[in-house]
């Protein structure tokens, strides 16, 4: 064992390093999402700029690694990487709340340079320890060879430990900012244990062993030991006040989301609640209100459930939402008709927790909650089971592609009773002179025309009070209305111009873009399909937008 121990160490090391690389890389793509949302333009920056790193820091170890001691090298570097880690967690609120002042940047450009500000650092620190120990495997092994290979082959397992450890476990028991905390002590760990600190003797007492014992206690303080659950939620809430200055009355680090509730006023000025997932608000409840919508979009799917179920529905059906978000839209249909079964598919549990515990949806709800991937839930599901399906599982612009494509939306069609109508909102660009900037909704309205057949598909642009003038494309929301049966084909003929909606009273304004020129948008879209669905792309202009 002891002639075998100077080719652990080097082993050893290359795991920890490798491990706590991928542990940084997924904290930070959930850490940035907070800031500039998540879809394939983060992910593309976070990997994009720790690759980088790593390569950086290979290159700066590798020449350190043949002027240096091995082994108090290799403990600076641990110890570099810890306060690297430790700068990215203090400085994170900064860059990321300075997004705003990168506008003149093009959209994937802030990106990068907002992920590179926080993690690049950490990644370079990291990537310089594994030449280090491959310089020290290869003193201690006289077959360079193997000596090399157990190093990547220990490396790459660390990658590996490290991806499930946090993908699976860590982010939804601890946080992100909890896993950088405890990141940040454990490499300081390492790199003292490294560097003999605790071998350290003052006047004959142990000032070295004190020294790690109090870095050992400051970096469990992040642990969910049991009974300190409560101490770190409300650590975390003041936390999360401070960073936000916002009166925030829950938050949790889901295994999807950077999930927030905060207390705020209605336009009533009645007290209200409000869902940020990310970087993005999901949605509104006024407990004093529960016909309260303050979205366009949710009021025209009120103006259209309305004609739906009076007309021909007599107030029964089943109605199906796919995303939960606030249950804003599921309260609302279950107070006006509730005779009508609300069924929902979200697939973040910790969603509908908060919706419990501080959204004021009470525990025992008519609504039903189904917790999963919304195509996966609804595989075995029976034909015709719904009358309505409400489509709002859209993330801003992250939108999950296999909710889009024909083979769903053929079988959310085999979903839906006879007459039965299958509404969306989508995010793009509106411009009265020129749809052609509306490259997603174009392909959206060319995929549910293949489904649902010609004529049997509407779109709205819900505008706001002031509208836009010609030749001035502006970020807005569109609703997409698909009729199944020649009466519900009759709903999609609503003009709504300027209407009044629920208790705030508040008019709002949804145009219905003429047939003519959908059909010539949808000529220039693709169809979407299970092979081809490139949603993010098509809205990477609106991604630029949101500055």
């Amino acid at each position: 064992m002891i002639r075998r121990w100077p080719t652990l160490l080097p082993n050893a090391l290359a795991f920890l390093s490798s491990c706590w690389i991928m542990v940084i890389e997924l904290v930070a793509s959930r850490l940035v999402a907070r800031y500039i949302g998540s879809s394939v333009y983060t992910w593309t920056a976070v990997i994009g700029v720790i690759l980088a790193g790593m390569s950086l820091g290979n290159h700066i170890g590798g020449r350190l690694a043949d002027r240096h001691a091995p082994r108090t090298l290799v403990g600076w570097l641990f110890v570099i990487a810890s306060l690297m880690v430790l700068l990215a967690l203090v400085i994170h609120p900064t860059l990321g709340s300075g997004l705003s002042d990168l506008d003149a940047l093009p959209w994937s450009v802030r990106i990068v340079l907002v992920v590179s500000g926080i993690f690049f650092l950490p990644a370079v620190a990291l990537g310089t320890i594994s030449p280090v120990a491959a310089k020290m495997a290869l003193a201690a092994n006289e077959e360079a060879g193997r000596a090399i290979g157990n190093v990547y082959a220990w490396g790459a397992l660390g990658s590996i430990t490290g991806t499930f450890l946090t993908g699976f476990w860590l982010i939804g028991l601890m946080g992100t900012v909890n896993i950088l905390a405890t990141s940040a002590g454990m490499l300081g760990l390492i790199g003292l244990a490294m560097l003999k600190v605790g071998d350290r003797v003052k006047n004959g007492i142990p000032v070295g062993k004190m020294a790690l014992l109090c870095l050992a206690l400051g970096t469990i303080a992040p642990w969910p030991i049991p009974g300190r659950a409560e101490a770190l939620y409300q650590a975390s809430l003041e936390r999360e006040r401070k960073y936000s200055g916002l009166p925030i009355t829950y938050v949790r680090d889901t295994d999807y989301y950077h999930l927030v509730v905060r207390a705020d006023r209605a336009e009533n000025n009645a007290p209200r609640a409000t869902l940020v997932l990310d970087n993005l608000i999901h949605g509104f409840w006024v407990p004093r209100y529960p016909d309260a919508l303050e979205y366009e979009y949710e009021r025209l799917y009120a103006r259209l459930s309305a004609e739906l179920f009076l007309e021909f529905k007599e107030s029964e059906g089943r109605a199906l939402f796919l995303g939960g978000g606030a249950y804003t839209f599921p309260r609302y249909v279950q107070h006006r008709w509730p005779g009508v079964e609300c069924v929902v598919s979200e697939i973040d549990p910790a969603v509908l927790t908060a919706n419990h515990a501080a959204m004021g949806l009470a525990l025992e709800t008519p609504i039903e909650s189904r917790i999963g991937d919304a195509r996966s839930e609804l595989r075995d599901e029976a034909p015709e089971s719904y009358t309505i399906i409400y489509g709002d599982a859209f993330h801003d612009f992250a939108v999950p592609w296999h909710l889009t494509t024909r083979e769903f939306t053929a079988h959310l069609y085999d979903l839906l009773e006879h007459d039965g109508i299958y509404l969306m909102n989508i995010i793009d660009f509106y411009d009265p002179a020129d749809l052609g900037e509306a490259r997603f909704a174009g392909a959206l309205y060319r995929t549910c025309t293949d489904v649902f057949g010609e004529g049997q598909v509407a779109l709205w642009a819900c505008l706001g009070a002031v509208g836009t003038a010609p030749g001035s494309p502006v970020r807005t929301t569109y609703v997409l209305a698909c009729a199944k049966g020649s009466r519900a084909r009759r709903l999609l003929s609503l003009e709504p111009e300027k209407e009044t909606s629920g208790d705030l009273g508040s008019p709002f304004w949804a145009k219905r873009i003429p047939d003519a020129a959908c059909r010539e948008l949808a000529l220039r879209s693709p169809l979407l399909t299970d092979d081809y669905a490139p949603v993010e792309q098509l809205l990477a202009k609106v991604a630029a937008s949101r500055g």
